[in-house]
C-alpha cells in the first residue's frame, strides 16, 4: 500500500511538473493563442505610444533588454500607463524574474482595477511559482468578472487538474432549456 501511495505522489508531482511547464510556455505576449481577447485593447494602448509598439515588437523577437529599456522610457515619460507596466510584466516574465513581474503586474492592476489581463497575467506568475492556490483565487477572479474569458477558463482548469480536482476542472454541461434553446425559442 505504501508504495502505491509513492506512486500516486510521483505521478502528481509529474502531472503537476507538467501542467507548470505548460503555463510558463502560455505566458502573455509568449503565445497569441492564450492572449487574443485583449490583442485589440494591447494594440489601442500600444499604439499611442511608439515605444510601447516598438517594445512588443522586440519582446516578441525575444530582445527583452531592449524591450525593458524602451518601456523604462515610457514609463519615465508618463508613470500612469497600465500596458507599460503590463509589458514590463512580461518582459520579466520571459527573464525568469517572477518577483519583478509580479510586481510590475500588481502595478499596472494598481492603474487599471478591471483588466483581466493584468489578472491572468498576475496569475500565471503565480502558477510559476508553485502558489496554485493564490493563482486559482485570480482566475476565478477574473470568471467572476468575465465568465467566458478563454485564458481565466483554461488556465483555471490546468490549475485545478494540478490539484488534483478533476471533477472541478471540468464541471459537468448545463442541459437547462435555457441554455439549449435559440434564443427565438426562450420563453
Amino acid at each position: 500500500m505504501a508504495f502505491g501511495a509513492a506512486l500516486q505522489r510521483k505521478r502528481v508531482r509529474l502531472a503537476l511538473s507538467n501542467i507548470l511547464a505548460l503555463l510558463t510556455i502560455f505566458i502573455p505576449v509568449a503565445t497569441p493563442a492564450r492572449q487574443n481577447t485583449h490583442r485589440a485593447t494591447a494594440r489601442q494602448s500600444a499604439a499611442s505610444s511608439p515605444l510601447l509598439t516598438e517594445a512588443e515588437a522586440l519582446l516578441r523577437d525575444g530582445r527583452n533588454g531592449e524591450a525593458k529599456t524602451k518601456i523604462e522610457d515610457e514609463l519615465q515619460r508618463n508613470p500612469a500607463n497600465a500596458e507599460a507596466y503590463q509589458l514590463l510584466g512580461v518582459a520579466c516574465v520571459n527573464e525568469r524574474d517572477f518577483a519583478a513581474a509580479l510586481a510590475a503586474f500588481q502595478h499596472a492592476l494598481h492603474l487599471a482595477p478591471n483588466s483581466a489581463r493584468t489578472r491572468n497575467s498576475i496569475a500565471n506568475v503565480y502558477v510559476s511559482q508553485g502558489r496554485l492556490d493564490l493563482a486559482e483565487q485570480e482566475f476565478r477572479i477574473v470568471l467572476r468578472a468575465a465568465p467566458f474569458n478563454r485564458d481565466a477558463n483554461y488556465n483555471l482548469g490546468l490549475v485545478l487538474l494540478a490539484q488534483s480536482a478533476p471533477a472541478k476542472a471540468i464541471p459537468p454541461p448545463d442541459y437547462s432549456p435555457n441554455v439549449l434553446l435559440p434564443r427565438e425559442r426562450r420563453p
